[in-house]
């Protein structure tokens, strides 16, 4: 049985290029921060509570949210950080099953 060389048993794999963004990364604004799952509430414009919420994430501009159960979640909203008790008006930018996305989109000195 003719012996295996090394190269033989690992394909070659062109090293990374600059600029190329490793395989399963999202291409993102700003550097997101875990929170250890802080608590907020979400509101309407009006000040009425949509939902308690838990921050998954944050950036200076953004949060990744984690709701209760899949809740209708308005575009524009304002987001009540029950750390900072910041209140924020923010956009929602993406959904997916109990996890939305959110832009900030005044009050940023205060969030976080």
């Amino acid at each position: 049985m003719p012996k295996k060389t090394a190269s033989a048993a690992r394909p070659r794999v062109p090293a990374p290029r600059v600029g190329d963004k490793p395989a399963g990364k999202v291409a993102r604004a700003e550097l997101r921060h875990r929170t250890k799952l802080r608590e907020g509430r979400l509101l309407r414009l009006d000040r009425s509570v949509i939902a308690e919420c838990l921050f998954y994430d944050i950036s200076l501009h953004g949060a990744c949210v984690r709701l209760p159960a899949d809740i209708p979640v308005p575009r524009r909203l304002l987001v009540l950080d029950g750390r900072s008790e910041a209140l924020v008006p923010a956009e929602l930018r993406w959904r997916k099953d109990c996890h939305i996305g959110l832009f900030i989109t005044d009050g940023i000195a205060a969030w976080g």
